[in-house]
């Protein structure tokens, strides 16, 4: 159930959070492995990688726009960064907000409202590509989402017929989008929604792997989606890959019956997660084979979120017996990284999750500031943490 809700999306009903809580709660397991990388192939990672060998970041608190909490969902290759962020103490619902590194200034930047007519509940910031176009939603008192594309203005999306609302998620550098379209109700138990595709305004809609319904998360520069989508077979939903004109099915970890990819790089690279029957689990999909990432010592469930091209995968783990708690997390050459160990000693920022990663190796996602749930970026301080 919990697999066929938006994965982006922060939880905000006491009834997700108790769903989530019980598929978190898996009894703790391992694999063994043996590790073997190759250059150009993903990693199977199950090496605890030790602080002294860690790179050295930069950490960034990217702010609010008046309020108490923000988060970042994904970043680009010129450092911009978009999310959501409360616009007053007292408020809980966020604005869609790009923040830009601002030039000389060593790490510092603005951020900006993309929402500040307040014409909605609240809006959402999902990705930016190169080229500084943003796909974004705005929510209304239903919670139902209109999405919109961002460049010098607001442009809203256009339709498949039969559905109402649509729920973008990712922009290529070729400006193709990608996201679901969804009807507002529910047939039976199923929800009514299906993957498109936008290409200069026009939508495609993707098909199913044989369900009611689909939902596109990411696309490469290749125009390569990934998703998930109903099976058909008891409510099941399966991570999917969709090129020129074709849905493949990506299958699940052993023991699981439902798995969803997040993102694809150029390079045909597709991560999410997946169910295992003892708990979720990142995976990472190449060449027709599913892979365990694996979780942090003593943790039972991990998520990824991202990929860039050179392999670098980012996302969050739980850890130890706090099945609760979960870190921000990077899987790098054969090893799962605790994002936490970078911090200098004696910081107060905790950080939960890694939700993006560019080519540069900086990595952005939320984490817990002094009680406040914070956007921030990591910065590789050289060219070499970078590559390695």
């Amino acid at each position: 159930m919990a697999l066929q809700r938006d994965a982006a999306f922060p939880v905000r009903r006491r009834g997700r959070f108790l769903v989530t809580a019980c598929l978190v709660a898996a009894a703790p397991w391992a694999l063994p492995w043996r590790v073997t990388v190759k250059d150009g192939s993903l990693p199977s990672p199950v090496r605890i990688a030790q602080t002294a060998s860690n790179p050295s970041y930069r950490l960034i608190d990217l702010g609010t726009l008046g309020g108490k909490t923000s988060d970042a969902l994904a970043i680009n290759d010129r450092g911009q960064v978009v999310g959501w962020a409360t616009v007053s103490p007292r408020s809980r619902r966020g604005r869609a907000f790009l923040w830009e590194p601002t030039s000389g200034s060593g790490g510092a930047g603005a951020m900006r409202n993309l929402d500040d007519l307040h014409l909605y509940s609240r809006s959402q910031a999902y990705n930016i590509n190169n080229d500084g176009q943003i796909i974004a939603a705005s929510y209304n008192r239903y919670d139902y989402q209109n999405s919109f594309l961002y460049a010098d203005e607001k442009q809203p999306l256009g339709r498949v017929p039969g559905y109402r609302y649509s729920r973008a998620r990712d922009v290529n550098d070729r400006g193709e989008v990608v996201g679901s379209v969804q009807t507002g109700g529910r047939n039976g138990h199923s929800l009514v929604a299906r993957a498109f595709l936008s290409i200069k305004g026009r939508m495609r809609d993707l098909g199913t792997l044989g369900g009611k319904y689909s939902h596109a998360y990411g696309i490469n520069n290749r125009g390569q989606v990934v998703g998930k989508a109903g099976t058909g077979r008891d409510a099941q939903t399966h991570a999917f890959l969709w090129d020129n004109g074709a849905m493949r099915d990506l299958g699940t970890l052993p023991g699981g019956a439902n798995s969803l990819a997040c993102a694809i790089n150029d390079r045909q690279q597709v991560v999410g997660f997946s169910h295992t029957g003892r708990g979720m689990r990142a995976f990472s999909w190449e060449g027709g084979v599913m892979r365990d990432l694996g979780t942090l010592p003593g943790g039972t469930f991990s998520r990824a979120r991202a990929i860039n091209n050179a392999g670098r995968i980012v996302g969050c783990s739980t850890f130890g017996k706090r099945d609760g708690e979960k870190h921000a997390v990077l899987w790098r050459g054969g090893e799962i990284i605790d994002l936490n160990r970078l911090l200098p000693p004696g910081s107060a920022w905790v950080l939960e999750e890694a939700r993006a990663i560019n080519e540069h190796g900086q990595i952005v996602g939320s984490g817990w500031l002094s009680g406040r749930r914070r956007a921030f970026l990591l910065s590789p301080i050289d060219q070499q943490t970078a590559a390695r």
